[in-house]
């Protein structure tokens, strides 16, 4: 069973102009809305992959773009723990500007979360999950969760026998990490604000997470480069091909998600590299969030891997 934490979801709202006037009106000429923010961006190449599978969101939701988030969630059967919050759920914007082939992201500031929902969330996934289930936490945190929410929630959970995979960013990370999860996925800038450590070149990057046994699961994206990862002390390269991106965002996400859905199914760490990463990149070849089948296959057999 997957459970990913979604503290601060979105309704990721595209928006297409035929081009951005400045200080004039823009018209748009299609609107696209899905369901956003770095959990259900996970969840998306997970049921994607594998629709039957046992999978769940755990949400904070509240008004109306709660209630539209809900009804995107049941039309497409993607199972959601909702715990309803008073104030209403954010709504982040991709503008994308078809004359200049620019798309600009506007993420909202999220709302605020009580005690009382908070208590009430942690009550619900604390129950839901089983020993061996695996656990994400991903995203910012919303205000009214501090910075330990994570790292709480993993003892708790490890200590009932869950595989514990963090993907988030400063002191939330930072706290997280403490905990020891049993996976940490990160870019590169955040790898080395965690290490407060610096580095010119991949190469630098790849020998500080050879020397890294603070976790024993590690996993850095580099981009349109690949990423590098440390599984079981064993460590590997993945190497992309060069695409012409048009958005990256949810990329990272994807890669997760398809990385646990091949971990369930039990396949080698090869694979499961390999289709994490050729997912990811095919997302890059929309303006939004987007995973085709055949887009990923193509770029599949052009994804080099070596342990290094």
């Amino acid at each position: 069973m997957l459970h990913v934490v979604c503290p601060n979801p979105a309704l990721d709202r595209t928006i297409f102009l035929d081009k951005f006037n400045v200080n004039g009106v823009s018209r748009s000429h299609q609107t696209k809305e899905l369901l956003g923010g770095k959990g259900f961006n996970v969840i998306r190449s997970f049921s994607f992959q594998n629709p039957n599978s046992a999978f769940t969101a755990h949400a904070f939701l509240g008004g109306y773009i709660g209630e539209h988030l809900q009804t995107l969630a049941n039309d497409q059967h993607i199972s959601t723990t909702v715990t309803p919050i008073k104030e209403n759920t954010r709504i982040c914007s991709i503008i994308v500007d078809n004359e200049k082939g620019h798309a600009h992201l506007i993420n909202e500031k999220g709302p605020a979360i009580s005690a009382s929902e908070k208590q009430a969330f942690e009550k619900s996934l604390l129950e839901s999950v089983k020993s061996e289930d695996y656990v994400v936490f991903s995203g910012s945190l919303p205000d009214g969760l501090p910075p330990s929410f994570y790292q709480d929630l993993i003892i708790s959970l490890q200590a009932k026998g869950a595989k514990c995979v963090v993907d988030s960013s400063g002191e939330a990370l930072s706290q997280s990490v403490e905990a020891k999860p049993w996976l940490l996925k990160v870019n590169e800038s955040e790898y080395l604000e965690l290490k407060k450590k610096t580095a010119d070149t991949t190469e630098d990057i790849i020998n500080l997470l050879k020397h890294d046994t603070s976790l024993k699961n590690i996993i850095i994206t580099l981009g349109g480069d690949g990423s590098i990862a440390k599984i079981d002390g064993k460590s590997y390269r993945i190497t992309l091909p060069k695409i012409t991106a048009k958005n990256a965002t949810a990329s990272g996400d994807i890669f997760l998600g398809k990385l646990l859905e091949a971990f369930q199914s039990h396949k080698d760490i090869k694979t499961a590299l390999v289709e994490a990463s050729s997912f990811a990149a095919s997302n890059c070849l929309y303006w939004y969030p987007h995973i085709d089948r055949n887009d990923a296959e193509k770029l599949q057999e052009q994804v080099t891997f070596e342990e290094l």
